[in-house]
């Protein structure tokens, strides 16, 4: 089979098998035949001016090649042109790689080396998807609202209401100023994850080794204090707690730790994802990751990828950033900053599902409490900020009590013993 002709006579057969080539990424450059380039130009011009495929004789006429019927399928042409195309890829990388290492520059040959895995691919494009299609699957959200089905819960009730809670392929973003307390958050919304719905939670810490954040779960889940354990001054009734936690959860899985000992590259996350399989992903800073180019770049390029990721693994994906020194006040959504205080990218209050701020007054830190401001709410409602408790003495992070007519009340999160096999059952599916 002469590819090069079979690849026009592709081309030829019908519209939808041409949009499936080009979608496919092959262009006119990867014919061999300098005939065949002319041909593949030629169809593309036709195509563009009149709106339809010319003939094969045309071609002929015109190019002096003669499209090819290999006797199969169009599909099975592509498929083998694209294997060429990939093929030519990975060979001309190695041999650029290869040249890095003769001029003692393994640097570059490293960085030809991921480019050829991260750039060496050929994909076929998928076919459009009209609107209407969409219709049941709108049908199908709006019956699970009505029967009152949310996503993965936040610890704060009042958040999974206003949120709807964490869905797959959405990501909830919360910004705060340095110091202020994701790191906290980005240990209490898996933790409670986990505890409440037995779903799979990976956390991917650039900034905090695996052992600091263990430290603060299992603090949380004993309801130690984190001050007590790191000064090894624990009360009696706290230092059981925290043992028989240790105890008990020793050969438990189903919550995994990433920190900057691992490869916490986009692809390197994604490797773990495919391996664990995960319905939250937790991600603490989106700007550490280690992406190319000045901390905006990063940012973008890690933000990029997440919503990605998240639509094409199926996972909840919640994030953490910082805001910038200056604050700008917004009147919308009860107050407080607004999205443009978000530092490191313009683009991550467009794209997150939902975006917090954490805000706290001098008043709030005496007394020991931490407000959520809700800066954008895609799908569900906003009646201003969740206030909890923000004591670390005591591990007390439950939702301050409203006042009565509240659209909701409050729900106390309150780590206790993690559900264990017996107990597992009696824990509430969720709906995917």
């Amino acid at each position: 089979m002469d590819l090069d002709r079979s690849l026009l006579w592709a081309l030829l057969v019908s519209r939808e098998h041409h949009d499936r080539i080009v979608g496919a990424g092959i262009l006119q450059a990867d014919c061999d035949d300098p005939a065949a380039r002319k041909a593949f130009g030629f169809i593309a011009d036709h195509l563009k001016q009149h709106d339809s495929l010319p003939t094969a004789q045309a071609v002929t006429d015109l190019c002096g090649v003669v499209p090819e019927d290999p006797g199969v399928d169009p599909g099975y042409v592509l498929a083998e042109v694209v294997r060429r195309k990939l093929f030519r890829q990975v060979r001309d990388g190695l041999e650029e790689a290869g040249g890095a290492l003769r001029t003692n520059d393994p640097e570059r040959a490293v960085q030809r080396l991921q480019a050829i895995v991260e750039g060496a691919t050929v994909t076929e494009a998928k076919p459009p998807t009209t609107i209407f299609s969409l219709g049941p699957a709108v049908l199908d959200m709006y019956e699970r609202t009505v029967r009152g089905e949310v996503g993965l819960p936040f610890p704060w009730q009042g958040m999974t209401q206003m949120t709807q809670g964490m869905w797959p392929g959405t990501l909830t973003l919360f910004v705060a100023r340095p110091g202020f307390g994701k790191s906290t958050v980005c240990v209490l919304i898996p933790l409670y994850v986990w505890q409440q719905t037995k779903k799979r939670v990976l956390i991917v810490s650039p900034e905090m080794d695996k052992v600091s954040l263990a430290e603060r779960f299992y603090g949380f889940l004993a309801r130690a204090s984190l001050t007590g354990m790191m000064r090894g001054n624990l009360g009696s009734f706290e230092d059981q707690r925290l043992r028989q936690a240790v105890a008990d959860l020793l050969n438990q899985d189903g919550l995994w730790i990433m920190d900057a000992t691992d490869d916490i590259t986009p692809r390197g996350i994604d490797a773990m994802i495919r391996a664990v399989k995960p319905d939250l992903v937790a991600v603490d800073s989106l700007y550490s990751l280690r992406t190319s180019g000045s901390r905006f770049d990063r940012t973008e390029a890690a933000l990029d990828w997440l919503n990605t990721s998240n639509k094409k693994y199926g996972y909840a994906a919640v994030a953490f950033s910082q805001q910038n020194r200056t604050k700008e006040l917004s009147g919308k959504l009860g107050g407080g900053a607004r999205l443009g205080t978000i530092a490191f990218s313009d683009q991550m209050g467009m794209d997150a599902h939902a975006v917090f701020s954490l805000e706290q007054t001098e008043d709030d830190k005496l007394d020991r409490r931490m407000q959520f401001l809700p800066l954008k709410i895609r799908r569900g409602y906003s009646e201003g900020p969740v206030v909890v408790h923000w004591d670390f003495a005591c591990c007390n992070f439950d939702e301050i009590v409203k006042d009565k007519g509240d659209a909701y009340e409050d729900s106390s999160f309150k780590p206790g013993p993690a559900p264990t096999a017996d107990t597992a059952g009696d824990q509430e599916t969720l709906p995917f």
